[in-house]
């Protein structure tokens, strides 16, 4: 039976790292990295499978982003809200949203009269 130290001594560097990795992968996953022999490749691996945003995340973030609105949320909350929206999109997508014309679709009604002169300015300027 092989002791412990032996197999610490065994496992050097590239090894142990791909080991402990290893360990923390489930069957699913570990498919994708079968036959790696230098942990850099394992990690490059990984990072590709996880690096890349799923459809599903993106359709959420536009789902949110589309349906968020102010509701009873002070200002600072609302726009706080949509700027982490965007910020995600921006970050799995690479999404450029136009932000104030977001803002302004989910002000509660109280803001309806800025709404209007902030469109009619800008309808202006084109």
């Amino acid at each position: 039976m092989l002791s412990p130290l032996s197999i610490w001594n065994t496992l050097t560097g590239s090894s142990l790292i791909i080991c402990w990795l290893i360990s923390l992968l489930t069957e699913a996953i570990l498919a994708h990295i079968a036959g790696f022999t230098i942990s850099r490749d394992v990690w490059r691996s990984l990072e590709q499978i996880f690096a890349s945003p799923s459809r599903a995340r993106v359709q959420q973030l536009k789902y949110e982003l589309h349906t968020v609105n102010m509701g009873t949320s002070s200002m600072s909350e609302y726009i706080q809200s949509v700027k982490s929206i965007v910020d995600n999109l921006a970050a799995v997508a690479n999404l450029v949203v136009d932000l104030v014309s977001t803002l302004l679709i989910g002000l509660s009604p109280k803001y309806d009269s800025f709404v209007t002169s902030v469109n009619t300015l800008y309808c202006q300027k084109n």
